[in-house]
């Protein structure tokens, strides 16, 4: 449609099973009810799946990645 937004995504994986793409003029109402409506079949089918947001120890992994290639360096006294 011209002159309408496009429907995509950087993160397509999340729209496929995650959330729902809303543009402007959607019924968001509409789509808010649907996905409360079925929302213990959306939660177990879900349940099963892979965030497509990690497994939350990103952090930690970088964090240790880091003190693997930075020597840690002792402090000298200024004064």
């Amino acid at each position: 449609m011209p002159g309408r937004a496009g429907r995509s995504s950087e993160r397509p994986e999340v729209l496929r099973d995650f959330g729902t793409m809303v543009a402007p003029h959607d019924d968001i109402t509409g789509m808010a009810l649907g996905w409360l409506v079925d929302g213990d079949e959306r939660r177990a089918r879900l349940a099963d799946l892979p965030s497509p947001f990690g497994d939350r120890r990103g952090g930690r992994r970088i964090a240790a990645a880091v003190r693997e290639l930075v020597p840690a360096q002792v402090p000298q006294k200024v004064w």
